[in-house]
């Protein structure tokens, strides 16, 4: 790893480990007492296919898009991965319009399949009907070709209205890809320092892993409303399932870091100029020894490696395998084990 590299992750380190020091107390729906969940963390890798694609409109988009899966669930199958497809409408509709049901080829081959909803954040003044609305239409589009019950998940779909009551009332049992923007409702004072509307929206944190405590980022928990991001113990309407490390090109430069500072790494227009070596992948694993030393092991832990099509090309092969074999090796050590998104909430929903 090149010496700034290694700096930048060190740095993202430090800033994690300073979170941890002022997290040490128990958080609601916690006991000091907990006995230990005999689980490892969960991995979970999350592929967008966006709202902005052409997939309906071209059916060599469409193929190709299709063929880049393929190669992608191909290769996570020889290195015991799973992977999480989330998909806006675009890829869902080309579904029906090319009358190819990709999305039950990837259920078939044992991945996972959710909706993605580029919905809310884009429109400040949209009302809590048209976003509930929405929604329900993107949820719709994908029940459609694998039922509700395979699609009980939606990533994204945080702004200014209550995500919280929307993504429930449309059918949705669980939110993941939980970045700055989903802060837009909650109370200013249950807010990480920083996270004004106006740095969310016009100094990067849009895009930012969170909550900023890396350590309570992997922690799933039952949220009653858009207060804050802490778990509610009565009334919960919407699991939260976050764990966001952002891409994997960005892991080594500490995109992973919800600050600031990070924040343009961690972004998709940051991590677009970033370059996927094996540096991010060596960092990456010592990122998950560091969280597993130091977890809640009486709590549900789900790290996330988000993804587009893209980064699986024949380009990355090299780095992906890489990536993929060493996440093996963690998961034959029991440190981590791989999962779908739905599977991890399942889990979760199941303890007493």
């Amino acid at each position: 790893m090149s010496d700034s590299k290694r700096e930048a992750f060190l740095r993202g380190l430090l800033a994690a480990a300073i979170a941890v020091g002022f997290s040490l107390a128990p958080r609601p729906g916690t006991s000091e007492e907990s006995d230990d969940l005999d689980y490892p963390i969960f991995l979970t890798s999350m592929t967008h296919m966006e709202g902005n694609a052409s997939d309906n409109d071209s059916l060599a988009a469409f193929l190709a898009n299709v063929h880049l899966l393929e190669a992608a669930m191909t290769l996570a199958e020889a290195n015991g991965a799973i992977l999480t497809i989330e998909t806006e409408q675009p890829f869902a509709r080309a579904n029906v319009t090319w009358k190819r049901n990709f999305l039950q080829e990837i259920l078939n081959r044992n991945h996972g399949v959710g909706t993605h909803c580029d919905v809310g954040y884009g429109d400040p003044s949209m009302s809590q009907r048209d976003y509930e609305r929405e929604l329900r239409v993107n949820k719709t589009l994908v029940d459609d070709l694998v039922g509700a019950t395979h699609n009980t998940g939606c990533s994204g779909a945080g702004g200014d209205v209550d995500w919280v009551r929307g993504l429930a009332n449309a059918g949705f049992e669980y939110v993941d890809g939980v970045v700055g923007m989903h802060y837009m409702p909650t109370r200013p004072w249950s807010r990480p320092a920083g996270y004004t509307n106006e740095a969310i929206r016009f100094d990067g944190l849009y895009h930012a892993q969170v909550p900023v405590d890396l350590l309570d980022r992997t922690y799933l928990r039952t949220l009653a409303d858009v207060r804050d991001l802490e778990h509610d113990a009565v009334g919960g309407q919407l699991v939260l399932s976050s764990g966001g490390l952002g891409k994997l090109q960005g892991i080594a430069e500490g995109g992973y870091v919800s600050q600031a500072f990070f924040a343009s790494s961690s972004s998709p227009a940051g991590s677009s100029k970033l370059v996927l070596d094996v540096d991010d992948v060596d960092a990456l694993v010592e990122l998950i020894y560091w969280i597993d030393e130091n977890r809640d092991r009486s709590r549900i832990s789900k790290i996330s490696i988000m993804s587009h099509a893209t980064d699986w090309r024949d380009e990355n092969e090299t780095e992906m395998t890489y990536f993929l074999e060493e996440m093996e090796a963690l998961q034959e050590d029991q440190v981590i084990r791989w999962a779908t998104e739905k599977e991890v909430v399942d889990i979760y929903l199941a303890l007493p």
